[in-house]
């Protein structure tokens, strides 16, 4: 894509829009990292991005590097070269349809990343869930330009495809993660259940608590007064290294459930918000990990049996993961999105064909 034309686009206004706290954890904020990071990549195109909640200083952290407002759902208030930014990506499962609409018409061209099957009013919608199909939203039909719906479009990069191994027993390696937040406090729980019980002593815990994970400090604290075999760290930077690495996983049914179908990593599932019961149903129905109810993490008989069971069964969970995820949802996202920004430069530059005023072509 030529410099002035990458430029003209920047300009013009483009971003995501997204929340990111404890409660509702840092998957929104990653997975418009990874979409950014490959259209940077790819197409030499920066994208801006704002929170639509006031943000914690942990959240801004995250974004070290890159552009960077807090103006909520303000778009008008967005730095553009025109009057209304080109493009906003949304993120965020607080925005109900109506303030929705009201971004739309503040905006050229709306996308939205969704998982709940909510209406909504967009240019293009994305939900890259196993199970999810179109037809599941079939009530925004009329006020949805495009529908990118399945696992085609599910945002986990080809480094997790690479990190696809075969894995032979005995299973001693257990990667422990539970997102970026894990505001049900589900590794301080398991930790405890572990610590309580010599079987578990057998394995190697790596565990990834998250970002954002207020509990850091007290497990932590509880793993050095425990005889457990542990690493633990809070960055998830090289998970794809990690996965690669372990021989089964323990964790939280959102994107990081994706990952470890996309990596053929045997795992143990536990559900723990509501935007992850699609995951959750993917699971039972394709065989794709085991799955245990959140208080099944205070039953060490229920975990120990659900680590045998994965061992015993690696091979199937592996088959009907390999198909499933090809590591190149996020390149179509980001084409949809260039092509969605490519739209709306006759829009922003109108008298001068689709290039800001004083430009070369």
């Amino acid at each position: 894509m030529k410099y002035f034309k990458r430029r003209h686009m920047e300009m013009a206004g483009l971003y995501f829009m997204f929340h990111a706290d404890p409660k509702i954890g840092t998957g929104h904020l990653f997975r418009c990292c990874k979409i950014a990071d490959f259209i940077r990549e790819k197409y030499g195109i920066e994208f801006s991005f704002n929170f639509t909640e006031k943000p914690l200083p942990a959240a801004r952290r995250l974004l070290e590097g890159r552009r960077v407002w807090s103006m909520g759902t303000h778009v008008e208030k967005l730095p553009c070269f025109g009057d209304r930014p080109a493009l906003v990506v949304l993120d965020d499962y607080s925005i109900g349809f109506e303030e929705e609409r009201l971004i739309r018409e503040g905006v050229y061209r709306l996308a939205v990343i969704d998982d709940l099957v909510r209406r909504h009013t967009c240019d293009v919608l994305f939900d890259g869930n196993i199970l999810r199909t179109p037809e599941e939203y079939s009530e925004s039909a009329a006020t949805v330009g495009k529908m990118c719906c399945g696992p085609e479009y599910s945002l986990v990069g080809r480094d997790f495809i690479s990190a696809r191994r075969a894995r032979t027993p005995p299973f001693r390696k257990c990667l422990v993660s539970f997102g970026g937040s894990d505001p049900q406090h589900c590794l301080r729980t398991f930790v405890r259940t572990a610590m309580s019980d010599p079987r578990f002593r057998k394995y190697r815990f790596e565990i990834v608590s998250g970002p954002m994970n207020g509990d850091h400090s007290a497990v932590l604290r509880m793993l050095l007064e425990s005889d457990l075999d542990w690493n633990i760290r809070k960055s998830t930077e090289f998970m794809p290294e990690l996965m690669k690495e372990s021989d089964f996983a323990l964790g939280a049914g959102g994107g990081m459930f994706l990952e470890r179908v996309a990596a053929c990593l045997p795992s143990v599932t536990v559900s723990e918000a509501d935007n992850q019961s699609c995951n959750i149903m993917a699971a039972r129905e394709k065989g794709l990990s085991l799955v245990l109810d959140e208080s099944s993490l205070s039953d060490a008989d229920a975990l120990l049996a659900a680590f045998d069971g994965l061992e015993a069964n690696a091979p199937l969970y592996e088959k009907n993961s390999r198909e499933l995820i090809d590591g190149r949802g996020i390149e179509r996202v980001a084409k949809a999105l260039i092509e969605c920004a490519e739209e709306t430069l006759d829009l922003v530059y109108p008298q001068s064909g689709g290039t800001s005023p004083g430009t070369p072509a």
